[in-house]
């Protein structure tokens, strides 16, 4: 990972007031930092992703408290919290109330500063410790959990402290001593004082499995960067800095290191340079960053990770951090970008299209590097989590892998091109064709024969003629970024400082070079430096239709734009942004280069004779855009001359069109606006002008009718004929949106008019209420129930049946369902009679399901959910019954119908079935379900219990299946005796086979060879109906036969008086084992 720093913004202290401390890290974008004997906090805002790079504050909030200078200030993110403590150890805890901060807590010691303090990963506690050694663990309420005395104690993070003789002592959350940490950063036996430590708590994730988090600065310059505190080979890191500040971004993908550099000037003095250095998790060098002022005395990074804010001495220093994202643009419109997600150690990339915003993921192990050209992508990763092997991947748009190659060695930077895949590192290069290459391209370069070559020069850069790799020219200057343009005649370097340059490319004199041995001697003259330089640089991209264009992005671009540029062709930049790789979207810049914004700003300078004299240097483009701003001066001779370089022949018909009108200033700015599109603004020139008939003659033209009509009926010019014309041409855009009626209206007229009038026979469109009340006016009872029976409506049809006394409505409602259930459309049969109301027609259909699951050995939990359908079905049905809105009992000819449809008999066992025990199937497969969770989840105690109650539901659930479950609880339970019961049953199965009962009654016997059959003694509780002894797992007294009722939440028998009971189902339930749940186990209705 590389990135690019520079200042934006510096904000001054009042009456000069020396920085302690600066604090930004949370969510909302508010900054504390300490003001005159106060502690400010200034929010930044949420601001839209174009403009993440600016740091414009919006607020300011002045937090008086503090009597004097603010030492330490943290935040709270989780609970959006401020905590202070100024320099007589007065501890401040802000909350934000409606915008405004308030104190919300205090808290002085009187005997100590706070040297520093660290609130958890969860925001519940805080650590404080004071300069004089005291530690103190207090929540986030104010309560105090623990303290201790931990003498020559300097700083602390959460429970690991920093003792000021250098040593790292470790304690949990208790405030036990567990472990002492080892230095590694002592260059001989003396002691080391430690200046800063930051610990990344891993909120966000990590960058890589097992990534150092743990970060320690000493006094001597060097940083020990651990995975965590056992770690035992911890990364050391010397900056060369004194007085060192660190802190790790809310990723932990970036540790900022600040402190004081001595430099020598350009006379040879040595001087005191305030320096942030940046590193990753593996202590990779990533950039560094000089800032004005003697001393950086606090750091904080923004939320995001875009953003950094430093305090020196009495000012605020804000930097922008833009990284160099995995990414890369080909195949006109796919971008393909790499994120980590903390759940995975592979990269995820994503290759999207742009145009038709189809997405493929792919999995690559731990992806480094990525480029493109043309239609393919190229991906680096590495082969395997040791050694330095590494696969070079060449893949399409959607991911797909074309070739794959192998390198030894770490490549640092690779391009791809239309012939060639390059991979260098920092002292390896290797060439080689690509694969996916058409194959006639291939032959003419004599075949796939990869290059591989060492280089000893040290930032040096170096031209090769491909595909021999002959040395061409040779320039030293250390780059971190190459541009080459379209036809290689000029490279763009980007320097580790961020200066881009340009260099024109030599050519190689020297014939008969084969490349097969590079020397001294085949470097020639060449490579020419231009006096061109732009400074805080990150991004260049070069035209791909002109040599000398290039789009780039530094810190004071003319268009504001934190993007990454994905090409630059015809004046357009195409540009996204990667800040957020699971928000990404696309923001194209129309014409947004430097040429775009130069012929306005010559147009409005110098003569337009000059500004076409510079587009003669320029593309096409140039001219379209001089055309356009000739015409919006007026300027119809240059207009022409730019119209006949663009070969446009509709502007020049339209220049003929405005010559007509000379003279008249004001028609022709209408006509140019209409031209432009802008119509609205040439209505507005007409209207100025008094000519409406103007107006309506250009919406006519525009075909804008309901703007036509508006300007009629607004007065003045127009007439009847107009408005006829209007009001047709109106009625055929009405009928493509399909708004032909004013249904509200017409069902008001229902009422308004005479029974039986024909104005009452209703043309529906889907309204069935209304429909039906115009025909029940009109005295048309069939058409109404055929209007119900058409729309699905066979609730109404039934009801206007009854009511009407009408015929056949059963048999055609049988009809249809016979219909369904002989396609096996068994769920919308159940629909039709559930819109019916017939309800124990649907009740017998789903226990019929619920049956069929059961055989066919399905997932428990879909034959419950049947059940408790048929249930519920049942349940309204008799709700139905007494509101005497039952369908009336049919007739001989529809029980015949019906009973060959459903094989009923009227008043057999089944429909008692149905109707008395409705919830017994559902109760069956509830505790089913409930003893197997129970079970699982360690319960084996509640998992027996249940089970017991299975004993009465053998004619729903297999005996085989209630008798094992029960087994195997009362064994784990240590209850033989009922085990022993549970394997009597099994072996009185008739359905077992003689193999199968030899083999259940082997295990029997050896288990209760081992276990006596015997149950444990119970605990005894007294009846709540007679008082009588009882153990705490019987169902029912033996003394007065009072049956307890069974807790449909953990099995267990109700002996409560007070308990819940469902409103739906009317099963009770213990009120403690209810207790947070949101709707009931057994028929999941809402509580």
């Amino acid at each position: 990972m590389s990135m690019f720093v520079f200042l934006s913004k510096k904000i001054a202290i009042p009456n000069g007031i020396k920085l302690r401390t600066v604090s930004w890290d949370n969510d909302q974008g508010w900054i504390a930092f300490p003001a005159p004997a106060t502690a400010a906090a200034s929010p930044d805002g949420k601001k839209p992703a174009e403009a993440a790079a600016t740091s414009n504050l919006s607020m300011n909030q002045t937090l008086e408290g503090h009597s004097g200078a603010v030492v330490v200030s943290k935040w709270n993110e989780q609970h959006r919290k401020l905590t202070t403590s100024d320099q007589y150890g007065l501890i401040i805890v802000w909350i934000l109330y409606k915008g405004v901060w308030y104190e919300e807590m205090i808290n002085n010691r009187n005997k100590s500063v706070v040297a520093d303090m660290e609130w958890s990963k969860d925001g519940q506690r805080i650590c404080i410790i004071y300069e004089d050694g005291a530690v103190i663990v207090g929540s986030v309420d104010g309560n105090r959990i623990w303290g201790k005395e931990l003498k020559n104690t300097n700083l602390a993070y959460n429970i690991l402290f920093g003792l000021m003789n250098g040593e790292l002592h470790y304690y949990d959350g208790t405030g036990t001593f567990l472990s002492k940490l080892p230095v590694y950063c002592s260059d001989n036996a003396t002691t080391l004082k430690i200046s800063a430590m930051d610990w990344y708590n891993g909120s966000n994730g990590y960058v890589e499995p097992k990534a150092p988090c743990l970060a320690i600065a000493f006094e001597n310059g060097k940083i020990q960067i651990m995975r965590d505190d056992k770690d035992q080979s911890p990364l050391v890191l010397d900056t060369n800095m004194r007085f060192l500040n660190i802190k790790w971004n809310n990723f932990g993908s970036v540790l900022a290191v600040s402190g004081i550099q001595f430099a020598r000037s350009s006379q040879g003095e040595e001087k005191e340079v305030s320096v942030v250095q940046f590193y990753d998790p593996f202590g990779q060098y990533l950039r560094s960053l000089k800032v004005p002022g003697r001393k950086i005395t606090s750091l904080s990074w923004e939320h995001g990770g875009l953003r950094i804010a430093l305090a020196v001495d009495s000012f605020i220093y804000f930097a922008n951090i833009r990284p160099n994202y995995k990414w890369c643009f080909f195949a006109q419109d796919v971008i393909a970008y790499g994120f980590q997600k903390y759940d995975q150690p592979e990269t995820t990339v994503v290759y999207w299209n742009t145009r038709t915003n189809e997405k493929h993921a792919k999995l690559v192990n731990k992806l480094s590097l990525m480029a493109a050209h043309g239609e393919y992508c190229l991906l680096v990763s590495k082969a395997d989590d040791t050694g330095e092997n590494y696969v070079l991947t060449v893949s399409n748009a959607i991911g797909t892998a074309i070739e794959t190659r192998h390198v030894h060695f770490a490549p640092k930077t690779v391009k791809i091109t239309k012939t060639h895949v390059i991979a260098a590192s920092a002292d390896t290069c290797s060439a080689g064709n690509s694969g996916c290459l058409p194959k006639i391209i291939r032959k003419k370069e004599g075949g796939l024969k990869d290059r591989l070559f060492h280089i000893d020069d040290v930032g040096d850069t170096i031209n090769l003629e491909i595909p021999l790799l002959n040395l061409e020219t040779s320039n030293t200057n250390p780059t971190t970024i190459f541009a080459l343009n379209c036809n290689s005649t000029r490279l763009a370097i980007l320097d580790v400082s961020g200066v881009l340059k340009m260099l024109e490319l030599g050519k190689r004199s020297s014939a008969g070079n084969t490349g097969s041995h590079i020397t001294s001697s085949n470097i020639v003259e060449g490579g020419k430096l231009f006096e061109f330089e732009r400074k805080d640089v990150w991004d260049i991209e070069w035209a791909t239709d002109n040599p000398e264009s290039f789009a780039i992005m530094e810190k004071t671009q003319p268009v504001t734009c934190s993007g990454y540029i994905g090409t630059f062709d015809n004046l357009q930049v195409k540009t996204f942004l990667l800040d957020d790789s699971s928000k990404i979207r696309k923001s194209i810049k129309g014409a947004s280069s430097l040429a775009r914004f130069e012929i306005p700003s010559i147009i409005t300078n110098i003569s337009l004779q000059e500004a076409s004299t510079t587009s003669n240097k320029r593309p096409t483009r140039l001219w379209k855009l001089l055309a356009d701003t000739s015409l919006e001066t007026l300027d119809l001779s240059m207009a022409q001359k730019a119209f006949v370089r663009t070969l446009d022949y509709k502007g020049l018909q339209f220049l003929k069109k405005l010559e007509k009108l000379s003279g008249d200033t004001n028609k022709q700015r209408a006509e140019i606006a209409t031209y432009f599109g802008h119509t609205e603004t040439a209505e507005k020139i007409y209207l100025e002008m008094d000519r409406k008939d103007l107006a309506i003659d250009l919406r006519t033209q525009m075909g804008d009718w309901f703007r036509v009509v508006q300007l009629i009926k607004s007065g003045g010019s127009g007439d009847d004929v107009m408005l006829e014309k209007a009001w047709v041409q109106a009625v055929t855009y009405y009928l493509q949106g399909r708004n032909t009626r004013a249904y509200e209206k017409l069902e008001q007229v229902i009422y308004s008019v005479a029974e039986s009038s024909p104005l009452l026979v209703f043309v529906t469109v889907g309204l069935c209420d209304q429909a039906v009340s115009a025909y029940i006016k009109a005295g048309d009872v069939k058409s109404a129930i055929d209007t119900c029976v058409q729309l699905n409506r066979w609730n109404m049809a039934v009801d206007l049946a009854e009511a009407h006394r009408f015929q056949g409505i059963e048999s055609l409602l049988a009809t249809y369902a016979a219909q369904l259930l002989e396609k096996n459309k068994i769920v919308t049969a159940i629909e039709l009679y559930r819109k019916a109301n017939y309800c124990q027609k649907s009740a017998r259909l789903l226990y019929d399901l619920a049956e069929q699951s059961a055989k066919e050995n399905k997932n428990p939990l879909h034959t419950k959910k049947f059940h408790v359908l048929a249930a519920l079905e049942v349940e309204r049905y008799h709700q139905l019954t007494k509101s005497r809105k039952t369908p009336a009992a049919s007739d001989n000819e529809v029980i015949g119908a019906l009973e060959g449809l459903l094989a009923e008999e009227k008043g057999s066992a089944m429909e008692t079935k149905f109707l008395d025990n409705v919830w017994r199937g559902a109760e069956a497969y509830h505790f089913y379900i409930l003893a197997q969770r129970q079970f699982y989840n360690g319960n084996v105690a509640g998992a027996m219990r249940t089970s017991l109650h299975l004993k009465n539901y053998e004619d729903i659930i297999e005996p085989l299946k209630i008798y094992s479950l029960l087994a195997l609880a009362a064994f784990h339970y240590n209850h033989f005796a009922t085990c022993s019961s549970a394997f009597i049953k099994l072996e009185a199965l008739e359905t077992f086979t003689e193999a199968e009962r030899d083999a259940v009654e082997q295990l029997a016997i050896s288990i209760f060879t081992k276990f006596t059959p015997s149950n444990p003694p119970g605990f005894e509780i007294a009846c709540s109906n007679c008082g009588h002894g009882i153990l705490d797992s019987d169902t029912s007294c033996s003394s007065c036969n009072f049956t307890f009722p069974t807790c449909i939440a953990s099995g267990r028998p109700i002996y409560e008086s007070i308990h819940f009971m469902c409103q739906t189902c009317k099963h009770r339930a213990i009120e403690t084992e209810i207790a947070g749940l949101n709707c009931c186990p057994l028929c999941h209705s809402t509580l």
